[in-house]
C-alpha cells in the first residue's frame, strides 16, 4: 500500500483506516485484496472520501492509475469480474 499524500489531517487517516477496516476485515471476503482490487474499478469507488486506486508493482510511472476511471462506450460489466 503506498499513500499519495505529503499531509494528512488526522480526520483524512481515519477515513482510510476505517475503509481499510471494512474491505480488509469486516466485509468477510474469502480473499479481501482481490475484493479491494475489485472495488477499485467500480462506480462504488466514486462516492466515499476516500477513493482507491490499484497499480500492479512494476507498472511504469506514466501509466498509473490516477482518478476515477473513464468509462466509454465500449465498456462491458463483464470486464469487472
Amino acid at each position: 500500500m503506498e499513500f499519495l499524500v505529503k499531509e494528512a489531517s488526522e480526520v483524512v487517516l481515519e477515513d482510510v483506516r476505517r475503509e481499510l477496516d471494512f474491505y480488509l476485515v469486516e466485509k468477510g471476503e474469502p480473499n479481501p485484496w482481490g475484493y479491494a482490487i475489485y472495488h477499485c474499478r467500480t462506480f462504488s469507488n466514486a462516492y466515499p472520501p476516500v477513493n482507491w486506486g490499484f497499480c500492479p508493482a512494476g507498472t511504469p510511472e506514466q501509466e498509473r492509475w490516477s482518478g476515477i476511471p473513464e468509462i466509454d462506450a465500449d465498456f462491458d460489466i463483464s470486464d469487472l469480474r
